[in-house]
């Protein structure tokens, strides 16, 4: 039998320890101090046999999980339906990808069989694209319940936009070229440290990420410039391709689309004017002497240095004669 009584702080533990030794029958004072009055009653209508086994008096309490209720991204009571149809941040997204008539229809659905069998019966892209437009809303609300940050909507629906691309032309991609190309390793036998790269071409053959890192050094600059409060900015690069990608939208629906919104917008919110140059490498040793600067720093360690290092005046004077001759 199944007793309602809760365990509480009780010590019994087993069915024995509720047997009078003397009468070899039921302690009616014990059971009716621990169990409630219906419980009670059915233990003690229980015949009790002798050599049976030794069970536990307790049914181990159901403690589960508290799961939160409410939506994290407007407060509202959360089920399948509210979070990928019917929040705010799931219509906006999926408007912004032009799906509002599919989604009118998903959330009028009552089964969730009803809503994969409407997924299953669209058109391949279409169907790519809800499933898609599925897995990044679970993505951002996890994001904003977890760590309290939330993209912009534009942002969501480029993301979903370049990943839906990606797996089609990966889909329609015939052979493989290549999985890894010219990997390169090197160690300071003093220090016993060292480092290691490698290119990774795409079906096609190009390098996959290409400029990436260039990318990130350049939007770091951006977020330095805002920091002290410059109005006007002007990106230097010995990278002609990521020149033409702040320039122009050729490269927004790469690989590198989103790092390329991040740096737009940061420049075109931020800046009263701004501008991206391409320089030779030699122009450019000041910050790669400040980037070799960098590299003798202590994992997660910042340094910070009131004067420039004198390598790196020298060099900054160099460039400015260089300038002035020319």
């Amino acid at each position: 039998m199944r007793t309602l009584t809760p365990r509480g702080h009780s010590l019994v533990e087993y069915v024995k320890e509720l047997i009078d030794p003397h009468t070899d029958d039921w302690d009616e004072q014990l059971v009716s101090d621990l169990f409630w009055e219906e419980d009670a009653a059915v233990i003690l209508a229980l015949p009790v046999h002798q050599g049976r086994e030794n069970f536990i008096s307790w049914h181990y309490d159901k403690l589960g999980m508290k799961i939160p209720t409410r939506c994290p991204v407007c407060d509202q009571l959360e089920d399948g339906g509210h979070l990928f149809l019917k929040c705010k941040l799931a219509k906006q997204l999926w408007r912004a990808l032009g799906l509002e008539a599919d989604r009118v229809i998903l959330a009028n659905k009552q089964l969730a069989l009803d809503t994969v069998e409407f997924n299953l019966l669209s058109t391949e892209y279409k169907k790519l694209v809800m499933t898609t437009t599925l897995w990044y809303i679970w993505s951002e609300r996890n994001l904003i319940r977890e760590e309290g940050k939330r993209q912009s909507i534009e942002l969501l629906a480029r993301s979903v936009e370049i990943y839906v691309k990606e797996m089609r032309d990966a889909a329609t991609a015939t052979t493989v070229t290549a999985v890894s190309r010219a990997r390169r390793a090197a160690q300071w036998p003093s220090s016993k440290g060292g480092s290691w790269g490698a290119l990774i071409p795409d079906w096609d053959g190009d390098v996959v990420l290409a400029g990436r890192g260039k990318l990130i050094t350049c939007l770091h600059g951006i977020q330095m410039a805002i920091s002290v409060g410059a109005g006007r900015i002007i990106l230097e690069t010995d990278a002609q391709e990521v020149e033409r990608a702040i320039k122009s939208s050729s490269y927004d629906e790469s690989t590198l689309g989103n790092l390329l919104y991040e740096v737009k917008a940061l420049l075109a919110l931020n800046f009263i004017q701004f501008e991206c140059n391409f320089v030779v490498r030699k122009c450019n040793r000041a910050a790669h002497e400040l980037a070799a600067q960098g590299s003798l720093c202590n994992e997660g360690e910042e340094m910070v240095s009131i004067h420039l290092p004198q390598s790196v005046d020298v060099i900054v004077a160099n460039d400015d004669l260089l300038a002035s001759n020319q």
